[in-house]
């Protein structure tokens, strides 16, 4: 009889699940799903495990013998950032650097193994910093950093990679600083973030969801979300723990893209610019990567077949292979 009344319960649980998404949608269902992860758990657990999380990042080293690439920290002598990042010189001298910029949920290691690009360029791939005072929630504010950072490492001429949400606040800082040394770009799996009203309005779904929420709370369902959400995971990177960075970045990135709806149109830049998408990205869509026109006069676009959103691990050949004879036609 127990049982008879256990399969009951788990029958009514998934007709109730199957309502809300065919009536009200997946928004509804997340927000559903949202709520009881926050329930299963204890306040002062919620706490205790946020408090660990901080505890880790400040005991465990970023760099994770990185060879051959050198691990490097700066203080920023003008501005609130300490610049950490990898570095690593090209096989003959020259004064051309790619700066390396990573995604929402990734960090500088994710492009170690793009090492082969040392053949022709300097590498640096940089830690995009969690929290800082000149955080206001805005893409602006990555301007400093990276003026900064160019500086601080003396780098003459850059080409810019930027990696998923990191192609946003690339496309943003060359479109408002064109004095500064920037000789091309390159968008992977990235898109014009806003642009399209349908990815506004997702971007806008996810901060009322997520960032009502205090951080040990956000903390708590990004963690006990991570089992659940990875067999639904658009994404063939490597899996790794949900939680990269303090949660200090994760509200500053969905801040800025409350109500950003692309980079302006009066602010094109001529600097040529290569995006490689993956066709079968469900993140970043092709509509969105094609938004990139209306920012760069000079984009050409590598459509990686079969790609998802992890190219920078699943499709590491092939996206380098595009990355360097776009180099050797416009910066080497």
């Amino acid at each position: 009889m127990k049982n008879k009344k256990k399969w009951i319960i788990i029958l009514t649980l998934f007709i109730t699940i199957a309502i809300t998404i065919s009536l009200y949608g997946r928004v509804i269902f997340t927000h559903l799903f949202i709520n009881a992860l926050l329930i299963c758990t204890s306040e002062e657990q919620c706490k205790e495990e946020y408090q660990e999380f901080l505890e880790e990042k400040k005991q465990l080293p970023f760099k994770n013998d990185p060879s051959p690439w050198e691990y490097k920290e700066i203080d920023s002598k003008k501005i609130d950032v300490q610049h950490r990042l990898f570095y690593l010189n090209a096989l003959k001298e020259t004064n051309k650097t790619l700066v390396l910029f990573h995604g929402f949920n990734t960090d500088a290691s994710s492009f170690l193994n793009f090492s082969p690009l040392s053949k022709y360029i300097n590498l640096i791939s940089y830690y995009l910093p969690e929290d800082t005072k000149l955080y206001q929630g805005d893409f602006s504010d990555y301007i400093p950093v990276l003026n900064d950072l160019f500086n601080e490492m003396n780098l003459d001429t850059v080409v810019l990679l930027g990696n998923s949400i990191g192609g946003a606040i690339v496309s943003h800082y060359v479109s408002f600083e064109k004095e500064r040394p920037v000789k091309a770009v390159v968008l992977l799996a990235s898109g014009n973030f806003g642009a399209l009203e349908a990815d506004a309005k997702k971007f806008q779904r996810a901060r009322n969801l997520l960032l009502k929420h205090e951080d040990y709370r956000l903390f708590h369902m990004m963690k006990r979300g991570e089992n659940i959400l990875s067999l639904f995971r658009d994404d063939d990177s490597p899996k790794r723990g949900l939680v990269k960075k303090k949660i200090t970045w994760y509200r500053q990135v969905l801040n800025a893209l409350e109500d950003y709806r692309g980079v302006p149109v009066n602010t094109k830049t001529s600097i040529p610019a290569l995006a490689i998408v993956g066709e079968k990205d469900r993140l970043i869509t092709l509509n969105a990567a094609y938004a990139f026109k209306s920012v760069y006069n000079n984009i050409s676009y590598h459509i990686v077949k079969g790609g998802r959103h992890g190219l920078y691990s699943a499709n590491t050949e092939e996206v380098l292979q595009q990355i360097q004879q776009f180099l050797i036609d416009h910066v080497l």
